[in-house]
């Protein structure tokens, strides 16, 4: 868990606050990779938010519908070279011949940045950029049939997003706090199938984003006390209030001590033996908390993933990335504030029994009916799955968000889906979902 990157100021650059990136360099970040992405062929648009485009993009706003989908599909249908080459994850794709050059900021393990260019008859003018996720692995990394490391956005996980950014958005938007995620222009239907370790091939998709600033390096860790650690818990225990959390098993800290005294730790289910015993001690003893022999505690750690700029007075941040998001009926674990320049990051910890330890409000948790945990129906389990068998335990229970994503992958694939459908379903979940419950 430990972050040694250079620490960045936050930010609130008044003007700028809610502006797209326009160029390279305004990305600010030196640790920028270039390299080039090869032109994909007969890709198309599944879903478009066209008033974003027209927004972020004046020249285009007057543009038509076919224009922007025109404009989307010309700059955002791409892959690196090495998702084009054999591997295990996705078919050979349609390669139209062309390169382009893009752009790979640090810990962009799937997604690149490229100019975002408007083609007249006779020229093409750069209008800005483009944040292109699912666009596969980057120079000197191979896709391999393991979470996290395929390097493609699979359409069932690209709706999940939308829908829990949606969501998210709503939420905040109630409490009042200029909170939302960063503007997605667009999904990118690449016309490849794509397997994970859990699933049958199925539609890879780029992800269409605004470009934007993240922290310096690709660390999301702050400072102890600044500003940004302490919009991250803000917004982190407001969602708490709705049966949001930001923490999963991925950022899950457990420390246990065994009957004969030893501590161990395991961080996102993984053990952790690289960390001595002699340090968690410390880590208690700086937590003011003792373990008795045989216990374990599990902290969950704060993950809410923002851009560069914030404000902590007004609360002002742009969120990025939704997949990890869950629902929770109600909350028993320690929350840790992670900061950069404290031991093993751990900034500070929110007990159950503090006052400010916040539990889903009877009269603004979401209906858990709609987000629980549950089993896929049979038929849509076999499309999904296969031949592939699913996971075991718990982890053959999908959300109430990835059941609907998943019924929508299937009616793309069965009949086709529009961009208007697509709204529409996720509109009606949202509106369900925080219907006003009574206590």
């Amino acid at each position: 868990m430990t972050d040694s990157s250079p620490t960045p100021p936050m930010e609130a650059r008044p003007g700028r606050f809610d502006e797209p990136v326009r160029t390279v360099d305004d990305l600010d970040e030196p640790s920028l990779v270039a390299e080039s992405v090869n032109q994909i062929a007969d890709t198309g648009v599944i879903w478009i938010d066209e008033k974003a485009i027209r927004g972020d993009f004046p020249p285009l706003a007057q543009a038509s519908a076919a224009d922007l989908e025109g404009f989307i599909l010309e700059n955002a249908s791409v892959l690196s070279e090495p998702q084009c080459r054999d591997n295990p994850v996705n078919a050979a794709p349609n390669i139209t011949g062309a390169v382009r050059p893009a752009w790979r900021p640090p810990m962009y393990g799937r997604s690149v940045i490229v100019e975002a260019n408007a083609r007249t008859a006779s020229t093409a003018e750069t209008l800005g950029l483009l944040d292109l996720k699912g666009t596969g692995v980057g120079r000197g990394a191979e896709p391999m049939l393991i979470d996290h490391r395929n390097g493609l956005l699979i359409l069932d996980e690209a709706l999940e997003e939308l829908i829990l950014q949606r969501l998210i958005d709503e939420i905040l938007r109630a409490e009042g706090v200029d909170v939302r995620g960063v503007p997605v222009y667009a999904l990118v239907d690449l016309r490849l199938d794509a397997r994970t370790p859990y699933t049958a091939p199925l539609p890879a998709v780029v992800m269409v984003r605004r470009a934007h600033h993240r922290f310096l390096g690709g660390s999301e860790l702050p400072q102890q006390g600044d500003g940004g650690q302490k919009v991250k818990l803000i917004i982190e225990l407001l969602l708490r209030r709705y049966g949001l959390t930001s923490t999963n098993y991925a950022t899950r800290l457990t420390v246990g001590r065994e009957e004969q005294g030893v501590l161990s730790m395991r961080y996102g289910g993984f053990p952790r033996p690289d960390i001595a015993p002699v340090h968690l001690e410390r880590l208690l003893l700086g937590l003011g908390m003792k373990l008795p022999r045989g216990y374990c505690i599990n902290f969950d750690c704060v993950n809410v993933q923002t851009t560069r700029e914030l404000s902590l007075s007004p609360l002002r941040a742009r969120l990025v990335d939704f997949g990890h998001y869950r629902f929770e009926e109600a909350f028993t674990n320690p929350v840790l504030s992670i900061a950069r320049d404290r031991f093993m990051n751990v900034g500070a910890a929110l007990w159950p029994q503090s006052p400010d330890f916040v539990q889903p409000e009877p009269r603004r948790r979401v209906d858990w009916a709609g987000v629980a945990p549950r089993p896929l129906e049979p038929d849509l389990a076999d499309f999904i799955h296969g031949c592939v068998p699913p996971m075991e335990g718990d982890d053959r229970l999908v959300s109430g968000v990835m059941h609907l994503a998943r019924r929508m992958v299937r009616t793309y694939r069965d009949s086709g889906l529009s961009a208007a459908q697509i709204d529409a379903e996720i509109e009606r979940y949202v509106r369900d979902v925080l219907a006003t419950h009574a206590p």
